[in-house]
């Protein structure tokens, strides 16, 4: 039995499970039995309805369904009268349209020519995400370039873990995408053009933030002019003959000395190049995570809306389609949450340096008109606004569970009939808690809360920082 429910309700499953055997004849000769696989998968987590394909009949009995595991995604909404079959939801419009424009997205797994291109790609990547590192090591013994080459590493890095999400991941987002298109509601069509317009604004944002973020890091070093120190410095450090010719991010070359022609121009051109390629996978991967909450949210606004207009008279089979979507839209959440979840806690820790180091570089300046003031402050404001971004997303997601919450408590479900009643409390007893997404269970929930404690955690780990440099 699940842990996180009441005795009381333990009893009402074993109750319901008995009282299956000996539902309405009727409904034993017209539906099929369900799949054993299907019932009672895993340990127990939540209140689910174990059915065929359909909703409704002699099986649908309400068991303690694995949340937390995969399962049969596929098959994970049934087929009910909210949706007509010929409809398709709409989502991803700007995103995964350029993907396709670009290759790095391909509804054809099996395709030897895609995944070949996806390979290289990543590979040119990696290597690119390698090189950076090697340079901030080579740097240490100079506290001020150091700091300034580690803020360059750690905003690298937080790229590359985007990065990594899609290409590694992308298979299994594919399905995520494939289970939005074929199986959400867009039955309230406000609610779904909402959907879509919060989705570009979030697109438009992301742009502009990963866009703006990108000029501040080379816009110094393309087409500034660095001072007599800072050539001496990266003179000794690196042993090149021209330090003084930039590059958006300094690469580790060894003992090829890349600052001469024709390396120069070769690697200028491999940087700008994968540079690019970083801008536009980065610009995906920020705006992914709050694009997928925001139709999450939408799903449970919709369902609220249809317990709205659901009465206690309306039919066993129309209540039951909306239990059922609901727990089809949780396992969603949590197959969204078990994709993601490495990627949670590490873009966390690396934001939260990239911020803390932000601050150190701001203390050092001497005055608001050194060159360096404005690329600091853009990036540190950029910083917190993408982690904001991150965190309220999961928020966004915890009010349409509590819209829903609202709705189906006030939509005088203890009307209905007692098969209706028992599911119903059931469905209320798991909307009490709140759903956001988290790293390893209740290790760290993410939401607003952890969006100011990681501010909180920066300027401590900041204070004493200052107090060691001063």
């Amino acid at each position: 039995m699940d842990n996180y429910l009441p005795n009381s309700l333990k009893r009402h499953v074993i109750q319901v499970q008995s009282e299956a055997s000996h539902s309405h004849a009727a409904w034993n000769e017209t539906q099929s039995k369900p799949e054993p696989s299907r019932i009672n998968r895993g340990n127990a987590r939540s209140v689910g309805v174990a059915n065929d394909r359909s909703v409704g009949g002699a099986n649908d009995k309400i068991v303690i369904e694995n949340l937390e595991g995969r399962g049969n995604l596929e098959n994970m909404f049934a087929h009910n009268e909210f949706k007509s079959s010929d409809t398709q939801y709409e989502c991803f419009l700007i995103n995964f349209k350029l993907f396709h424009y670009f290759g790095l997205w391909s509804e054809d797994d099996s395709s030897r020519l895609y995944s070949l291109y996806n390979a290289f790609v990543y590979m040119l990547l990696v290597v690119f995400f390698v090189l950076s590192l090697f340079p901030t090591i080579q740097s240490i013994s100079h506290f001020e370039l150091f700091t300034q080459l580690m803020v360059e590493t750690i905003f690298v890095s937080t790229c590359f873990v985007n990065i990594s999400t899609f290409f590694l991941l992308s298979k299994r987002i594919k399905l995520l995408l494939h289970i939005m298109k074929n199986d959400f509601l867009s039955v309230q069509k406000d609610i779904a053009q909402n959907c879509i317009r919060l989705e570009k604004f979030i697109c438009i944002v992301s742009c502009i933030l990963v866009l703006i973020t990108y000029y501040a890091l080379v816009k110094e070093k393309i087409f500034g002019r660095p001072t007599i120190r800072e050539v001496n410095i990266l003179k000794k450090v690196y042993n090149q003959t021209h330090p003084e010719r930039r590059f958006p991010v300094r690469l580790y070359s060894g003992p090829l000395d890349y600052t001469i022609s024709p390396y120069y121009e070769g690697v200028a051109c491999y940087d700008v190049i994968l540079l690019g390629v970083c801008f536009y996978i980065h610009y995906m991967a920020i705006s992914t995570v709050p694009i997928f909450c925001v139709h999450i949210a939408g799903q449970l606004r919709t369902l609220s809306k249809l317990a709205e207009s659901t009465g206690p008279r309306e039919g066993d089979t129309r209540n039951l389609a909306l239990i059922k979507h609901h727990i089809g839209i949780i396992r969603f959440f949590k197959e969204f949450e078990t994709i993601f979840r490495p990627v949670f806690m590490i873009k966390i820790v690396l934001r939260l340096i990239f911020i803390t180091l932000e601050i150190v570089q701001l203390s050092l300046l001497k005055s608001i008109t050194d060159p360096r003031f404005t690329r600091t402050l853009t990036q540190m404001v950029i910083g917190f606004t993408d982690f904001l971004f991150f965190c309220a997303s999961s928020e966004v997601v915890n009010i349409g569970e509590e819209t829903l919450f609202r709705s189906v408590y006030n939509s005088r479900w203890y009307e209905a009939s007692p098969r209706i009643r028992q599911r119903v409390s059931m469905m209320l007893e798991y909307l009490k808690r709140p759903l956001k997404y988290s790293f390893y269970s209740t290790f760290l929930i993410i939401d607003l809360s952890t969006f100011i404690g990681g501010m909180r955690l920066a300027y401590s780990v900041f204070t004493l920082l200052h107090s060691f440099i001063e």
